[in-house]
């Protein structure tokens, strides 16, 4: 891999400070999560253009795209615990309102990739809900 070309390093800067904050995502530190999440996006998006560059090398591509297949698969691994846990969110009355809406809003986002997928959301919660508006 190119070490000079800036994708590889925003992938590799990521690692590094993931290694660096462990701690505070761990204690679910809400500054960091949203840093994890502008970082990981960061990341996903190097990688992407990575895997659809055709002027590196093929190896180059391949490389980032079999890490963005990892990532896929286990993103469906978790699907039914992430959709579970935000339908908990957006139903319980003690969270915050924005967060509760920020929960049914990916909720909803969730459902329709699922739907656009030819599958469905409600297999994967267990308390009875509506579809997402």
């Amino acid at each position: 891999m190119t070490e000079d070309d800036p994708r590889w390093r925003k992938v590799r800067e990521f690692f590094i400070w993931l290694d660096a904050s462990k701690d505070a995502l761990a204690n679910e530190d809400v500054l960091t999560t949203e840093e994890f999440l502008q970082r990981f996006s960061d990341y996903e998006a190097a990688l992407e253009d990575i895997a659809g560059d055709v002027s590196v090398s093929s190896a180059e591509r391949s490389a980032a795209q079999s890490i963005l297949d990892d990532m896929a698969a286990d993103a469906r691994m978790h699907t039914a615990d992430a959709a579970q846990a935000l339908a908990e969110v957006a139903a319980d009355e003690d969270v915050d309102d924005h967060d509760r809406r920020n929960a049914r809003g990916f909720l909803k986002w969730l459902d329709d990739r699922l739907h656009a997928e030819g599958s469905d959301i409600s297999r994967w919660i267990s308390a009875p809900t509506e579809r997402p508006q």
